[in-house]
């Protein structure tokens, strides 16, 4: 996926009534996710931080904080684990992001039926 492409596809997934700092765009990597994903890597830029949380499937959804912020490197890749988690009632994993922004910038990454060969999603070419 090209720059722009890239940029246009995490421009759909910013969370519904939130707005982004454009700047945000310059390193992210939020690939999708399924219900049988149990690592996840994503990149966000250097110096950033997040946390996520998991919505359910529910109309309006609950959200659920999952209990740990990943380790982020010094390139601005980080890594999840999502084995303890069932994402079989989930619809969204959020990602909160905090960096040098006015706000948080809020992205929901839609979670996907199961596919076989989805167990691991990365990033890193």
């Amino acid at each position: 996926m090209g720059k722009e492409e890239r940029k246009a596809h995490h421009q759909e997934l910013v969370a519904e009534g939130e707005s982004i700092d454009e700047s945000v765009l310059e390193q992210l990597m939020l690939p999708g996710v399924h219900e049988n994903t149990t690592f996840y890597e994503g990149r966000i830029n250097a110096g950033d931080t997040v946390e996520l949380s998991l919505a359910t499937a529910d109309t309006p959804p609950e959200y659920e904080e999952l209990a740990f912020s990943p380790d982020i490197d010094t390139e601005g890749y980080f890594t999840i684990s999502l084995n303890q988690y069932d994402l079989s009632n989930k619809s969204v994993l959020r990602f909160f992001i905090k960096g040098d922004y006015p706000s948080e910038q809020i992205f929901d990454i839609p979670i996907f039926e199961a596919q076989e060969g989805m167990e691991n999603i990365g990033v890193r070419e």
